[in-house]
């Protein structure tokens, strides 16, 4: 039997905090309900009733039922499904979301029905419920899968999937439901989960002469610390501890929480008083990632909702923005009990909702300039707190964002040959994958996406073509390697738009050098293998040489030699197509990649490109040079030009011209140039006798 171990508390928090998150379309659908319901505009309320009479609150108050009956269940099905993906991630066989679910689904129906808690209380009373039964779920249905009792019911590989994981799992879902049962029915009967009152607390404080601070106080600690680990803490307050709160309904006494006195100043933008975050973040952040969290919690925070927040930035779970979630209510709610005592707040008798904006509920609880002037105080003074964290938290975020974003990029180039896309991960690579493709796609659109142009010189100085390479200067990130954008376009079947793009850019700017002057020069495009799995290459390039006006000649293909070239029937019509066309065929990095020669027999090759690993130890490494001097040969032999790259010094040029390279390329001649920087270097190297006695040999 495989031994399976409980999981540790922080896996647990993460899991109830992705339990809540994943409710948010929920929570979203019970605050539109809300605000529509209790709208704090008469003209709103007359036209509804004129409209729909009565009928609009009982609408909005079905939606409002109906999502808080749900949230128990929905909690326990995805805080297990959550914490399941967290503790089998190296199982050999990972057990499926939907019978995690089921499972949950029926432990909590179990308890409910069992009599433990009613169906009446499934809004407030069940979240703990919920979280519990979620994790316990998933810790012992993981654990009484592998019991070896059941192992005979496991069927062969190659069954039905679906019929396999049913047959394998259902014993063991089975008996954690009896289990289940057992328990709760216990529990019921023995009154153990009734000893403990919190009406006896209450009756306590409010015998106490400072009971209007304590309710306050333990009300604030509450809220705040059930929200930092997760759980939704006005429903822990509203549903555990509402003794601690005036009867909705009843005047302000003095001594109990009023709730329209905690929602309307001490929960401004939501729990933590997170108005004063977001005006933070305005004020410190200029792009990334707060900032747009930031924009879409703007609205949701004018009525005072914060979850985008809370579970975005996030707040829960996270120690940086602890110290001023707890700290900045805690200092408001002493500076509002002193305007109580004072008298400068006075709260009235009325009816507010939690959705009330800012300084509009202020002016209608107190009647008064006062409450407003509290309201603008507070938002002040919870603004100047967090500044220097939304500065500290930004200066950790750009820290990570970096070091992620150099680990997407390592694990994107690294995975050129491999099956599985890197844009498929369901981890933070795969995030930062499919984020950089949809930057690319919107960056080709935008036409941000540029070419360079390296010149390329012939053994005798003249300059007999450029390289079209790359660029794609990203907003955050700056310049990114040029196989990335290949890989994720590649990996999304995308690589057609990108192809096209290139292709189309370079041969416009070939274009502007035959009007200048410039016809000899041909222009190297390099092309992926997986563009040309797709005859629409081929269509594309004779379109494109006819809309500006190019010869075949003037073009050639450079395809990257360390990819695999499939001995495909597409791609060898493909490249007998193109060079049928005219358009010239280069192999790039040869020598170092898969099947070198294999190319040179399938299709007719016209350049040679040594691979850059090999010219840049050339002076260094015997046996490196040996491997040109070979290349060197078989191009000869073949009458194929020979093209040096990653040249960088005068020696190494010097080298490879004796060793009889035909062309060279590098630093040592012209780094990649812009288009403009690239006509001035013509201007200033090309010499059309020379063009004239190399095209000549």
């Amino acid at each position: 039997m495989k031994k399976v171990e409980f999981s540790k508390l922080p896996v647990w928090l993460n899991a109830i905090r992705d339990g809540f998150l994943s409710l948010l379309p929920m929570t979203f659908l019970l605050v539109i309900a809300q605000i529509l319901d209790s709208l704090p505009l008469p003209i709103y309320h007359q036209k509804m009733y004129a409209l729909f009479g009565d009928g609009y609150h009982v609408f909005f108050m079905k939606i409002i039922h109906t999502v808080n009956y749900s949230y128990g269940v929905g909690l326990a099905v995805l805080v297990a499904v959550h914490l399941m993906r967290a503790i089998q991630r190296n199982d050999i066989d990972l057990i499926p979301d939907t019978l995690v679910g089921v499972s949950a689904f029926a432990n909590f129906m179990i308890v409910v029905l069992s009599g433990s808690f009613s169906p009446e209380s499934l809004s407030y009373q069940s979240i703990f419920l919920g979280a519990a039964i979620g994790i316990l779920t998933a810790e012992l249905l993981r654990k009484l899968a592998y019991l070896s009792v059941f192992s005979f019911l496991r069927m062969p590989y190659e069954s039905n999937s679906e019929f396999y994981y049913v047959m394998w799992l259902s014993p063991a879902i089975i008996l954690l439901g009896l289990i289940t049962l057992l328990v709760s029915t216990y529990l019921t009967t023995s009154h153990i989960l009734s000893s403990w009152n919190i009406a006896l607390l209450t009756f306590w404080i409010e015998q106490q002469a400072s009971a209007m601070w304590i309710f306050h106080t333990l009300s604030i600690i509450i809220n705040q610390v059930f929200w930092s680990v997760g759980f939704h803490g006005w429903l822990v307050l509203s549903g555990y501890f509402n003794d601690f709160l005036v009867p909705a309904g009843a005047p302000y006494d003095g001594v109990h929480v009023y709730r329209s006195l905690l929602t309307s100043f001490l929960l401004m933008g939501g729990s933590g008083v997170t108005v004063g975050l977001l005006i933070a973040i305005f004020l410190k952040v200029k792009s990334g990632y707060q900032r747009k969290i930031g924009l879409i919690s703007v609205v949701p925070a004018f009525f005072n909702i914060n979850d985008t927040l809370l579970y975005g930035l996030p707040i829960i779970l996270n120690p940086r923005y602890l110290i001023p979630f707890i700290c900045v209510p805690l200092l408001l709610n002493f500076l509002l009990l002193v305007a109580l005592e004072t008298g400068f707040i006075v709260p009235l008798n009325v009816k507010l909702s939690f959705t009330t904006p800012p300084l509009i509920s202020g002016w209608l609880l107190t009647g008064s300039w006062h409450g407003v002037a509290f309201q603008v105080v507070s938002i002040i003074i919870s603004t100047i707190i967090y500044l220097p964290f939304v500065k500290k938290v930004e200066a950790l975020r750009k820290d990570e964002e970096l070091i992620c974003y150099n680990n997407a990029t390592q694990v994107i180039l690294t995975n050129r040959v491999k099956p599985f896309p890197t844009i498929g991960r369901d981890d933070r690579v795969g995030m930062f994958a499919r984020g950089l493709l949809t930057s690319l796609l919107e960056d080709l659109e935008r036409q941000r996406v540029y070419m360079d142009y390296q010149p390329k010189h012939s053994n005798d100085g003249s300059l007999v073509g450029l390289e079209a390479l790359l660029r794609w200067p990203h907003e955050s990130y700056g310049l990114i390697h040029p196989q990335v954008a290949v890989t994720l376009a590649e990996e999304s079947n995308q690589i057609q738009v990108l192809g096209g793009y290139v292709i189309e850019h370079a041969l416009a700017f070939k274009q502007k050098l035959n009007s200048l002057g410039y016809q000899e020069l041909n222009i190297a495009i390099n092309v992926s293998p997986a563009q040309l799995m797709h005859l629409e290459i081929v269509e594309t390039i004779e379109r494109l040489l006819i809309k500006y006006e190019l010869t075949p000649d003037q073009l050639e293909l450079e395809i990257t030699e360390s990819s695999i070239l499939p001995d495909h029937p597409i791609i060898n019509e493909a490249l007998s197509r193109l060079s049928a066309l005219g358009v010239g065929l280069a192999l790039d990095d040869f020598g170092m990649g898969y099947a070198s020669l294999h190319y040179l027999n399938r299709f007719k090759v016209n350049t040679l490109k040594i691979d850059g690993s090999l010219t840049l130890d050339v002076l260094t490494n015997q046996v490196k040079s040996d491997i040109i001097s070979t290349i060197v040969a078989l191009g000869i032999s073949q009458k194929i030009n020979v093209v040096a790259e990653y040249v960088e010094t005068e020696a190494q040029n010097t080298k490879l011209i004796e060793m009889g390279c035909t062309i060279l390329q590098g630093y040592f001649y012209s780094k990649p140039l812009r288009e403009e920087d690239c006509i001035s270097y013509l201007r200033q190297h090309y010499r059309k006798d020379f063009q004239s006695a190399y095209k000549e040999t």
